[in-house]
């Protein structure tokens, strides 16, 4: 169950790592221009992500040139801590700034139903798995004794029938 946490939490910090770079791709063209509105539109469409806290362009200086915050989460205090991932902006070979997304760690509370339904269905495929192995290996284990008690029985009537009174 650790490992399924870690991996999804691997797993989400890759997705955020793509969404910046495509959001910084996307802000590149719009620097060449000096699109400022287009920029704020690059960042704002990165909120699709659900896990999105915040995302932002940076320009080189320093100063924030574009800011998407997401609504607040209710249940944000449930959704675990803050991921901070950025990718650089580049125009012409030259460093133009970079992207900064920020957003909530998949956390092994979040994950335990999926983890708790994952481990009942391969509970019950393995005990299925197991009944169905066992009654094979019953009928071969029973086998050889049955064919001896269907050559005994014979005999054994033959015995208790000189026996009866």
């Amino acid at each position: 169950m650790l490992q399924q946490w870690s991996v999804s939490r691997q797993q989400a910090r890759t997705e955020q790592s793509i969404l910046a770079s495509v959001v910084a791709a996307s802000i590149q063209a719009d620097l060449a221009e000096h699109n400022y509105g287009g920029m704020q539109q690059h960042v704002a469409a990165a909120g699709a992500a659900k896990e999105l806290v915040d995302a932002r362009y940076v320009d080189a200086a320093g100063r924030s040139r574009a800011y998407y915050a997401a609504p607040p989460n209710p249940q944000a205090s449930e959704l675990g801590p803050i991921y901070e991932t950025s990718t650089p902006v580049q125009t012409g070979g030259q460093p133009a700034g970079k992207v900064v997304l920020r957003s909530y760690d998949p956390t092994i509370i979040a994950l335990l139903p999926r983890f708790l339904a994952l481990t009942g269905a391969l509970f019950f495929g393995a005990s299925g798995i197991a009944l169905f192995v066992a009654q094979g290996l019953s009928r071969r284990v029973t086998a050889p004794i049955e064919r001896q008690r269907d050559h005994a029985r014979p005999a054994l009537q033959r015995q208790s029938q000189g026996y009866r009174i």
